[in-house]
């Protein structure tokens, strides 16, 4: 599905003859093709792998759109905030893929990372995403020894992965309003 009121946007504009701004379009189609990816079959692979990999790619991918959202609404970072899923993120749960993310990232994500993980008050996820999805796109990624195989970590991945879509909604609905 597009986001929501990008379908009404796109019906409005046409019936006064018109398209949606390029980057619109464009973030659009990234957020509807990162949340409509439902499986992903690895041959020989355990369900907690495969599971770990659609869940893992279907968050890059949203990634993407968002920076395509940031472009759209001329803005250079939108946080991706939350309390309960950062305090989840600097868990001794969480240990073994915390570690990962700052073994695989550059020094300045790597520098984000470790903000992240040590202050009370940082609940920004972004660098998680960030460095997950450096780590899918440049070969690096492997859900065991990202320690990511457990239902602790999956439910994570999965409550980020809700969060991104939810925030890129939120932002993305003034760009809907035709004035």
């Amino acid at each position: 599905m597009y986001p929501k009121g990008y379908t009404k946007y796109v019906k409005t504009l046409a019936a006064n003859g018109t398209r949606p701004p390029s980057i619109v379009a464009k973030f659009a189609t990234r957020y509807k093709f990162a949340g409509q990816i439902n499986s992903l079959e690895i041959l020989g692979a355990s369900d907690s792998i495969s599971e770990a990999y659609l869940l893992c790619l279907r968050l890059s991918l949203a990634y993407s759109a968002l920076e395509t959202l940031e472009s759209a609404v001329s803005s250079k970072n939108i946080p991706l905030k939350s309390a309960g899923l950062a305090k989840v993120y600097k868990s001794s749960r969480l240990e073994k893929f915390r570690a990962f993310l700052v073994e695989e990232s550059d020094s300045s994500l790597r520098g984000e990372l470790k903000k992240l993980a040590e202050s009370k008050n940082d609940s920004n996820l972004n660098p998680v995403i960030r460095a997950l999805r450096h780590t899918m796109f440049h070969g690096t990624f492997n859900p065991t020894r990202a320690g990511i195989t457990t239902k602790t970590s999956i439910a994570f991945i999965r409550e980020l992965e809700k969060t991104l879509f939810l925030t890129m909604e939120s932002r993305a609905e003034p760009l809907f309003v035709i004035k």
